[in-house]
């Protein structure tokens, strides 16, 4: 069959008008723009992922819903309500933060592109509310932030930061982000590939020693203490601490998953994964645990 003939004006036509489509939107909405109508669809019938790509999992009062990583880094937050509760999903690549949170807020939550001291800040995504922030670290309403009833703390929330295989199997009846965003987005692809290897650091953070800076850490919080848990030295099985006068557990399997509950009740401790450098930097009198 003769190749069909296509004229270098006409393919050229076609290109700018992809490009304009795709500069567009970014320009409107690039890396870092939040979704505001997720769309989901059941574990049973993904097609799109690969069973090793991680994401964070969340299981509310009755549901568990997977946010796959490769969706939420071109967007940096999520908006969505799951049981009733409004929720806020984040992931910045470039200080390698992850985190979950609750709120009663009355609109949307985005990244302003704005950091302080290593920690990016949330903000609203619609004027007025795009003149209050909030910490994507801790989830604190900043000091420059509107004070009143309305701009409270975000609530941490627990999370899984797993495998896609994983998380479908102990969670089958799980509903799964869709690429289907309504936003041209090269899902898929990773953009920070060359930023996670070499020792590059937003502007304005801090040296931070100890650790080098682009260490994955696990962050804790409550009130005015802080504690990191440097990933790669976790091992696997049962790790016991005392946070903040309570017994805690770390654990860890083999397929590197793991999760911090309460030793007693069981219950799961909310955490952020982030870099060091962006810990150590939104809170410089955290500890760094070391095994006894």
């Amino acid at each position: 069959m003769k190749a069909a003939y296509r004229h270098p004006l006409i393919a050229g036509v076609i290109i700018l008008v992809f490009s304009s489509i795709f500069l567009r939107q970014t320009a409107e909405a690039g890396v870092g723009n939040t979704i505001t109508q997720p769309r989901f669809q059941a574990a049973k019938q993904d097609q799109f992922i690969e069973n090793g790509s991680r994401g964070i999992g969340i299981c509310m009062k009755q549901n568990c819903r997977f946010y796959p990583l490769e969706i939420i880094l071109w967007h940096e937050a999520i908006n969505d309500t799951l049981d009733g509760e409004k929720i806020l999903i984040t992931y910045t690549p470039t200080t390698g933060t992850m985190s979950a949170y609750s709120h009663k807020l009355n609109f949307n939550l985005k990244s302003s592109e704005i950091f302080e001291n290593g920690d990016l800040l949330l903000s609203g995504a619609t004027p007025p509310s795009s003149t209050s922030f909030w910490s994507q670290i801790d989830g604190t309403a900043k000091a420059n932030s509107l004070a009143s009833p309305s701009r409270p703390n975000l609530q941490p929330i627990a999370f899984d930061y797993i495998q896609w295989q994983h998380w479908k199997a102990v969670h089958p009846g799980s509903t799964i982000l869709s690429r289907s965003t309504g936003l041209l987005r090269p899902y898929g692809i990773d953009p920070y590939e060359d930023y996670y290897r070499n020792t590059i650091t937003p502007a304005g953070t801090k040296p931070v020693g100890i650790l080098p800076a682009k260490t994955p850490v696990i962050g804790l919080s409550s009130g005015n203490t802080y504690r990191a848990y440097e990933i790669d030295k976790i091992p696997i099985g049962i790790t016991r601490d005392t946070f903040a006068g309570k017994k805690i557990e770390i654990i860890r399997d083999a397929q590197d998953f793991i999760i911090i509950q309460d030793q007693n009740s069981k219950r799961l401790h909310p955490s952020v994964r982030t870099y060091w450098f962006a810990w150590k930097n939104a809170h410089p009198k955290t500890t760094l645990f070391t095994s006894r």
